[in-house]
């Protein structure tokens, strides 16, 4: 597959938080391959334990991404997670 032509390094998000990254390759995001990883370096490490939204009644939790353009990807952490305090973006462009 190659490197990613695009790679976010490591985001460190507060729970609650949410940020748009510009990655700039331009085209069809339908033709982009994103990779999501989530970073909890004391008990989790590289993870995907929290990789989504989950809802358990008015508590919140996990990592994901969400509105993928040509130019941009926007990334959110929910209130009341404890297992992505940190969080990766990387896409390929096919």
């Amino acid at each position: 597959m190659g490197p990613p032509q695009y790679d976010s390094g490591w985001v460190p998000l507060a729970p609650g938080a949410a940020v748009t990254k510009t990655h700039n390759l331009g085209g069809d995001p339908d033709h982009y391959f994103v990779d999501f990883q989530c970073k909890e370096p004391v008990t989790a490490g590289v993870n995907l334990l929290r990789y989504g939204i989950d809802k358990n009644g008015a508590l919140t939790y996990g990592a994901g991404w969400t509105n993928l353009t040509a130019t941009t990807i926007r990334i959110k952490r929910e209130s009341n997670d404890t297992l992505a305090p940190e969080v990766r973006i990387r896409i390929w462009k096919y």
